[in-house]
Formats: structure tokens, sequence, C-alpha cells
């Protein structure tokens, strides 16, 4: 989650916490959205008195909720408490599985100090 914003600004001087929290900024519309679709689309089968159908609804919306949160919450909280060396190893291994033309989101090419 907070590759597209974060990409090599963290070791730029910049302190971990602020770019984990614009990245979670910048990424929770589409993130949010996409839940809530999910979630509307598998509501109806949840709600309805199937055994076949009704268990894996459930579990599925369980699943939704908690990636969710965890993409919000933990995820931010994670990355701003690794130590600077960690997470800048962390994004050189992102860059490299990166496909080609992948950038960040504000024009900044992912590297860029």
């Amino acid at each position: 989650m907070a590759r597209p914003s974060c990409g090599g600004r963290r070791s730029g001087g910049r302190a971990g916490r602020s770019p984990a929290r614009r990245a979670g900024e910048i990424l929770f519309v589409p993130i949010l959205l996409a839940t809530l679709t999910a979630i509307g689309g598998l509501l109806p089968l949840a709600l309805e008195r199937s055994a076949l159908q009704t268990p894996p609804a459930w579990v599925i919306l369980g699943g939704l909720v908690s990636s969710t949160l965890l993409t919000r919450v933990v995820t931010p909280v994670l990355y701003a408490l690794l130590p600077p060396e960690i997470a800048r190893r962390a994004e050189i291994a992102l860059e490299a599985t990166a496909p080609a033309g992948a950038g960040s989101t504000d024009g900044v090419p992912v590297g860029a100090a």
C-alpha cells in the first residue's frame, strides 16, 4: 500500500510516518470503494437462508473487512516502525519486481530522492 507515494522518499530526509500516512490517505478511497462494492454484492448471499451459499459469503465478508482494516491501520504503522535501512531494502525489492513504467502516482519517479 505504501509503495506508490512513498518510494524512495523515506531515505530522503522525511520522517517515516508522513509518507506512510500520505499513502494511506491517497489509497484509502479506492480500497474502501472496492470493499464496499464487494460487500454490497455479497450481502444478498449472506442474508439468504441457503446452507450452501451463506457460510462462504460470511467468510468472504469477514476477510474483506479484516483486510481493509489491515491495509488502513496495520500496514502504515508497521512501515513507520521499520528502521530506515530495512524499509529502504524493502523499497529496492519492490522496485525490482515492479512492471516497466510503474512509478509513483504523484509524478515523482520511484526511487527519486
